[in-house]
């Protein structure tokens, strides 16, 4: 997994927001289960978008760090899913 990504996951994961934290477990999780091949490109698509419609939870945040990895995390999944 990229550095800059897993930083980014890892500020997610770690954050005191639940909401965020759970944001961040899921794209984590959907990632994951993509490079294992346990989703197909399609399952993989539309997980993101899911998550992306989600994307308002990081507005909950209110350190703008984890807003930044939150956006950065969903914009490079929705990279990964519009490359397919």
């Amino acid at each position: 997994m990229d550095v800059n990504l897993e930083a980014e996951f890892k500020q997610l994961l770690n954050c005191d927001n639940k909401d965020i934290a759970n944001l961040g477990e899921r794209a984590k999780e959907i990632k994951t289960m993509y490079e294992n091949k346990e989703i197909s490109n399609a399952e993989f698509k539309e997980l993101v978008n899911d998550l992306k419609l989600s994307e308002h939870i990081a507005d909950a945040a209110d350190d703008m760090a984890v807003k930044s990895a939150s956006v950065k995390v969903l914009d490079i999944l929705s990279k990964m899913a519009s490359a397919i």
